[in-house]
């Protein structure tokens, strides 16, 4: 946090971002802001890993297939950080609108 400055880490770290879509872009998304020092996400995604996602997504391995993209993310972003706030939401953003 010090190439960013005191002020601007607590910002960050203060910050609730919600993803929408945890694939390729969200996946590498949230990676890149937990590595920055946000600590409170909020995961949306209604799909599940498949193998082509494997090459393509940022954090997920073979033993996610299956599994809900939300949920692999969000349990790879622990290992990074086991004290991250992080919501998921297994749907689109269609059904909550």
């Amino acid at each position: 946090h010090r190439a960013m400055g005191e002020t601007a880490w607590q910002t960050m770290s203060n910050l609730h971002i919600g993803i929408v879509g945890c694939g390729r872009s969200g996946s590498y998304l949230a990676s890149s802001l937990v590595r920055a020092g946000v600590k409170n996400l909020t995961l949306l995604d209604s799909d599940t890993i498949e193998p082509h996602n494997l090459g393509e997504m940022a954090l997920v391995n073979t033993r996610d297939l299956g599994r809900p993209k939300v949920d692999a993310v969000r349990d790879a972003l622990l290992q990074f950080d086991n004290e991250l706030n992080i919501a998921t939401e297994v749907a689109s953003i269609g059904k909550l609108i």
